[in-house]
């Protein structure tokens, strides 16, 4: 298969650490001083290639040219609610690297999702209104699924009487009546 443009891919030297990035035709540039360089190629969900001994002398270009191959894997996954198997629409799925790196989807109506991550652990929580989140580890290989299932408990409605957020409302409403009067004196 062909190549194509790759915009956004950081390139930067060793030694000086010179930094700059592809542009919308795949193409960089950066100044360095005179003598001999090592240049790393990297864009999120791309193994990063280097290249070594990069002659660089006076009023000449030197070319250093990368071929970054995608490496992505997914994390594919459904809620469904424990009781009736039904699925969860718009749930919140938030995925964390071992980096920190989050990346969040939703569920459709069917509650699935799909996200594509680069290989390696990660921490997947779902989260959705009415319901008890979860949470699962798992691990991404490059060209491969991993398969994170989640069945969610709904939280258990309260009894006949004011729900503890219409008391707080109510309470909010006091105190605010209360500084009213206050400062009209």
């Amino acid at each position: 298969p062909g190549s194509i443009a790759l915009e956004g891919a950081a390139v930067t030297t060793t030694p000086g650490d010179y930094a700059g990035s592809t542009d919308a035709s795949g193409v960089y540039g950066i100044l360095v001083p005179i003598g001999t360089y090592s240049a790393a190629a990297s864009k999120q969900l791309y193994a990063p290639q280097s290249l070594s001994n990069l002659v660089v002398t006076a009023n000449n270009v030197t070319w250093a040219n990368f071929t970054l191959v995608p490496s992505v894997g997914w994390i594919v996954g459904n809620v469904t609610n424990l009781a009736t198997g039904s699925p969860i629409a718009g749930a919140v799925v938030l995925v964390t690297s071992s980096s920190s790196q989050q990346t969040t989807a939703s569920t459709n109506s069917q509650g699935r999702f799909n996200i594509s991550v680069e290989p390696g652990a990660y921490t997947v929580n779902v989260t959705a209104t009415g319901y008890y989140g979860a949470q699962q580890t798992v691990s991404v290989a490059s060209g491969a699924e991993s398969v994170a299932t989640f069945r969610l408990t709904a939280i258990p409605t309260t009894t006949p009487g004011l729900e503890p957020l219409v008391i707080a409302a109510i309470a909010a409403v006091v105190i605010i009546a209360a500084v009213a009067v206050v400062a009209a004196r």
